[in-house]
């Protein structure tokens, strides 16, 4: 969904390396199940974009990355719909020590790029929100 922008986004804040530890560009499906270990089932089950996604996503960057928080996102940002999205849309989930949540986000009038940084910003409130 955003291509790596959001670990770009963070890296940016001086100081990120005393807590960031790093992020995965699972961009394709192939991608999600090789460096994210996603059941190909459940992808099939849920689409690749969807909540559930998102979460195993959060899930298994936490666990990879042997961080305290982990985030997950799979979208659509089109301007063309991919095979198995239905519109354009996108979740993103947090998993941290105690739990994991998503939310959700439909683009209407955005452009791609557009649709990328409403995300990255959307996932950033979410992990201030996750820490206070």
């Amino acid at each position: 969904m955003t291509g790596g922008l959001i670990s770009s986004e963070m890296t940016k804040i001086p100081g990120a390396s005393k807590v960031f530890k790093g992020g995965i560009v699972a961009y394709t499906k192939t991608a999600k199940i090789n460096l994210l270990n996603i059941k190909d089932e459940d992808i099939e089950k849920y689409g690749i974009v969807s909540k559930e996604i998102a979460l195993e996503m959060a899930k298994s960057v936490k666990h990879l990355t042997q961080s305290t928080i982990g985030i997950g996102v799979t979208g659509d940002a089109g301007p063309r719909l991919q095979k198995g999205s239905e519109k354009r849309e996108a979740f993103y989930a947090l998993c941290n020590e105690e739990k994991c949540f998503y939310e959700a986000v439909e683009f209407t009038y955005e452009t791609r790029v557009e649709a990328q940084k409403l995300v990255v910003d959307l996932v950033e409130k979410m992990i201030i929100k996750s820490i206070d």
